[in-house]
């Protein structure tokens, strides 16, 4: 017999948890409106969030999480995040195909799709669903709601690391193919080289501008080998990288771990000030993000709006990814009931993941992509667009905790060794 009471519940708990946060978008929107914010001030507030607070998220999350225990059971989570990133290009790549020369579809529209608000989004999901009790039905026994919230949002942050890297890297040759033309080109590029000569003792020294290639073909080839890898991890290179490595390695050496995170000499000083940041970027990123929208619509109102491609966004980004991911964890569980980790908080992590507008960088992506004015104000409104509907994936939310509730016997017991 189908628990309709239970669902409801459910349902209503992701409900408030997406409203919730849209109200807090609302909240930033309006205080840009009203001029609380300068553009100046607005642009130094969303570079700290991604440069500190992102980072300090990243290390206060994972770190505790990581272990060489564990970390063997996060390779599903890249290659999930991999085959959405794959999904989601061949979906809008085959709707653009077909579409172009009927409808107005802008190439920015494939990376809106392939990458999602992977961080911001699902971490505050989570602490809100777990304040409406929607997780009761899925943790018990020796776990607590606590473990089980910082496990989901482990799990989560390893997924928005995966699309956090590969956004910034890929994302801008794809909005403008040009880009990849010039990184062909980079290597051969001429770089300037300073010489200085001088005709005699007394005489100033003349400084002399010449070029030469940044990797020349007659360098050794070890010489050679290092500066192309240096050039590529450098592309990969971002703050939240660099903090979720620092996690990484904390978590794994034994007496950095007893240091920073055992009540270790530093656990009450260094790393409490560093969840406490971190604690604050997904309620400042949301505000910060309404106010962007408004910023973004000023100016761009001439322009007309893609409404097809659009709308073809969000159906995938807000039907056809929810029933894909639901469905194929389902299968995976179901079919391999050993291959994924055995934590409730991870299906349900790894179904609500693809779920949800675009992420919230795309407009930085299209200002490194250098689109036109007329692209930047179609990606404004599109993202007005995507994140005021973005309570209805509470539906689809609800829909993945009733399935897992349903495969469970009787209450789980937690993970608690994770």
């Amino acid at each position: 017999m189908v628990d309709w009471a239970g669902i409801a519940s459910t349902t209503w708990g992701s409900a408030q948890a997406s409203i919730s946060i849209l109200l807090l978008m609302v909240y930033g929107y309006i205080a840009k409106s009203h001029e609380l914010f300068n553009n100046s001030g607005l642009k130094a507030l969303s570079k700290m969030t991604t440069t500190i607070l992102l980072p300090a998220l990243f290390f206060a999350e994972i770190g505790p999480q990581a272990s060489w225990s564990n970390i063997v059971h996060y390779w599903p989570i890249i290659l999930y995040s991999v085959m959405q990133i794959t999904l989601s290009y061949l979906f809008t790549s085959l709707g653009r195909r077909i579409f172009k020369s009927t409808y107005d579809f802008p190439r920015w529209i494939i990376p809106s799709a392939m990458f999602n608000n992977s961080v911001t989004l699902p971490v505050l999901m989570v602490e809100c669903l777990g304040k409406a009790g929607a997780f009761d039905g899925i943790i018990g026994g020796s776990d607590t709601l606590e473990a089980a919230l910082s496990r989901a949002k482990t799990y989560v942050l390893i997924n928005g690391l995966v699309m956090s890297v590969s956004k910034f890297a890929i994302a801008p040759k794809i909005m403008n193919p040009a880009l990849l033309q010039e990184d062909a080109l980079i290597d051969l590029s001429p770089a300037p080289v300073t010489v200085y000569s001088s005709t005699n003792s007394n005489s100033e020294d003349v400084v002399c501008t010449e070029y030469s290639p940044l990797i020349s073909p007659s360098q050794p080839p070890k010489r050679r080998f290092f500066l192309q890898t240096w050039s590529t991890l450098k592309k990969f290179s971002n703050p939240p990288l660099i903090g979720a490595m620092a996690a990484f390695l904390i978590g794994v050496i034994p007496t950095l771990h007893r240091m920073f995170l055992d009540n270790g000499a530093l656990n009450l000083t260094v790393t409490h000030s560093i969840n406490k940041m971190g604690s604050a970027y997904p309620t400042i990123q949301i505000l910060v993000l309404g106010a962007q929208l408004y910023a973004g619509t000023q100016g761009h109102t001439k322009y007309k709006t893609p409404k097809f491609a659009i709308s073809y966004l969000v159906f995938y980004r807000f039907i056809i990814m929810p029933i894909l991911s639901i469905s194929f964890i389902s299968f995976l569980r179901n079919w391999r009931p050993t291959l994924l980790l055995d934590d409730p908080m991870f299906d349900f992590a790894l179904m609500v993941a693809p779920m949800g507008p675009p992420a919230l960088t795309i407009g930085a992506v299209a200002e490194i992509a250098r689109l036109d004015e007329e692209d930047i104000g179609g990606i404004a409104r599109m993202m007005i667009i995507a994140y005021f509907i973005t309570p209805v994936i509470s539906l689809p939310i609800a829909a993945a905790l009733t399935i897992i509730q349903s495969r469970l016997p009787g209450v789980i017991h937690g993970v608690t060794g994770l």
